[in-house]
């Protein structure tokens, strides 16, 4: 996984990779930001498109990232295991 974010990062940047723009609309003076996430625009209509996000840790600022948690701890926990109090169980 490490080495296909790398590569992913070095050929198109982070995945989290946000394009800010402002627009400002001449008449009222109100100024909008909007946020553009090209390599995530692919897949926003599948719902578990953040789970691909969350892979890394973004900075807007520097637009840079960081390999995530999952890359060096476990993230998700095994299963509680079952309790049976009683025969119906």
């Amino acid at each position: 996984l490490r080495i296909a974010w790398s590569n992913f990062v070095r050929a198109f940047g982070p995945i989290n990779t946000t394009v800010v723009s402002t627009t400002e609309d001449p008449e009222t003076g109100e100024v909008r930001e909007t946020h553009r996430r090209p390599n995530l625009q692919p897949f926003l209509d599948d719902p578990d498109c953040w789970l691909v996000a969350s892979i890394e840790d973004y900075d807007l600022e520097s637009d840079t990232a960081k390999p995530g948690p999952i890359f060096t701890e476990r993230v998700i926990a095994p299963p509680a295991p079952p309790v049976i109090t009683s025969a119906a169980d």
